[in-house]
């Protein structure tokens, strides 16, 4: 992501190095949730042949379950099939934004391996010999194919050759090979399969406007709403005369397209796609600072139990007064109270790397949101060596404690009915303004049959962990 434009200040982070990051092992992950979506915020990168990169650092996300749809020339996605599933290399997509694609707003990449760490390992060394090897396995595998490039870019190069090896280049350590030149900043959410086809709508249609107008004139969204669609950037008015994709450092960067991912499955707010003019300020994002809301968001629950922010967070009352938060309850059984959101830290590949210089930075917050900056270093540091299996052990635990202090008679089997809120256990939790509401007949009725939803859910959850621990019990 660039340098933004003139007439807003820009702050580069204060430069830190993570001491003490758990180590996450992607492939328990994986079997404890199999669709997951995770979201990364990618620090500057230092190309030492090339130079440095923009200071606000990229963004992107790797979704698991969603493949490559090679019935299209262009980038498509669809949910994996059962055998897809099964091997790492073809379980989830990669997808990233770059402002210099013409005819579609993001390409996809498969494989983990392929998209995060460019098939290389730790101990490995990184030499120009490793990028011209990557760059000629993409070349085969025909990802760029069809992915042209903004004139500004292509008439550098004086052949369709030299093009797409311009581009591959262009595009090494930002849609692919992420960890050979940037720290990365992560957060996984577990989601279900309705979850994930939302998502994978949203960025088919988006890239669908530029590369195949007609398509989406025809197309019916099954999903999502047109005008919810439309926030989220895809121009269905203009789609049957063609659009070459925008990209805007300030109102539509590679930020926007990964945040509404999560925002098209219900994990968070949409960010508004070229704000008004007056709506810029309030609604402006960086990787860095859509990163960190989502952490703060989903920091109910630390590594090793209840968080400082668990009170407030884990109100009844105060989830069913945020209809956003309620509504993904409801629909999609999806909440921020979840054991599997899990924090991650990958690191720029160290080992010899000879190609790429570490930048020693995060990614840059929005000038205002600087001061929270060292919440942001906190966030990033969940602790030493500590085993995902253990955060999500704990956090369940946390959450099993929570649920048994408001119904004594609760039982983890997961035949059993769902355990009654004890009213008015909730009730003495609540503070004197809330009860005074409460004294409202109509109002107390609403709110006990919303916080008892709202604690079925929180049973559901640690149920569900039961079973997924239950089954790896078994496998091991």
């Amino acid at each position: 992501m660039a340098s933004w434009s003139l007439g807003y200040l820009v702050l580069v982070g204060v430069a830190f190095m993570p001491k003490g990051l758990f180590a996450f092992d992607q492939a328990t992950y994986d079997k404890m949730f199999p669709l997951s979506v995770k979201s990364c915020a990618l620090t500057q990168v230092n190309r030492l042949a090339t130079g440095k990169g923009g200071s606000f650092g990229h963004a992107v996300v790797y979704l698991r379950g969603a493949c490559l749809d090679k019935q299209y020339s262009y980038p498509q996605l669809r949910l994996c099939t059962r055998e897809e599933m099964a091997h790492a290399n073809t379980s989830g997509v990669g997808v990233s934004v770059n402002k210099v694609f013409k005819n579609v707003n993001w390409i996809g990449i498969p494989g983990h391996a392929l998209f995060f760490h460019g098939n290389l390992e730790k101990s490995q060394a990184l030499s120009q010999q490793n990028i011209d090897t990557l760059a000629e396995q993409i070349i085969q595998m025909g990802l760029f194919q069809n992915i042209e490039a903004k004139e500004s870019f292509a008439a550098r190069s004086a052949s369709k050759a030299e093009a797409l090896n311009d581009l591959i280049d262009e595009s090494l350590d930002t849609d692919f090979a992420l960890t050979w030149g940037r720290d990365l900043y992560c957060i996984n959410f577990p989601v279900v399969a309705e979850q994930l086809a939302r998502g994978i709508e949203f960025l088919n249609l988006l890239n669908m406007q530029f590369a195949d107008p007609q398509r989406l004139t025809s197309t019916k969204p099954q999903a999502l709403q047109k005008k919810i669609l439309r926030e989220l950037g895809v121009d269905f008015k203009g789609s049957d005369s063609g659009l070459e994709n925008r990209w805007n450092g300030i109102v539509e960067n590679c930020a926007h397209t990964s945040h509404n991912v999560l925002a098209a499955m219900g994990i968070d707010r949409a960010k508004k796609i070229r704000p008004g003019l007056f709506q810029q300020p309030f609604d402006l994002t960086s990787p860095a600072d859509s990163w960190y809301e989502l952490v703060k968001e989903s920091s109910v629950l630390d590594r090793d139990g209840l968080s400082a922010r668990t009170t407030a967070l884990m109100d009844l009352a105060a989830t069913c007064r945020d209809p956003g938060r309620l509504e993904r309850i409801q629909n999609l059984r999806f909440s921020f109270f979840d054991p599997g959101i899990v924090v991650e830290f990958m690191e720029f590949h160290t080992f010899q790397n000879t190609a790429f210089g570490r930048t020693r930075t995060m990614p840059a917050l929005l000038p205002w949101k600087m001061f929270q900056l060292p919440g942001l270093k906190k966030e990033a540091q969940e602790g030493a060596g500590v085993a995902v299996t253990s955060i999500v052990a704990n956090r369940t635990r946390a959450l099993r404690e929570r649920i048994e202090a408001l119904a004594p008679q609760f039982s983890i089997r997961g035949n059993d009915a769902p355990p009654a809120l004890d009213v008015q256990a909730w009730l003495a939790t609540q503070s004197d303004d809330d009860q005074r509401r409460m004294a409202n007949p109509f109002l107390r009725q609403h709110a006990n049959q919303c916080a008892t939803q709202v604690f079925h859910h929180w049973v559901d959850l640690v149920r569900q962990q039961s079973k997924i621990d239950a089954v790896r019990a078994l496998q091991q």
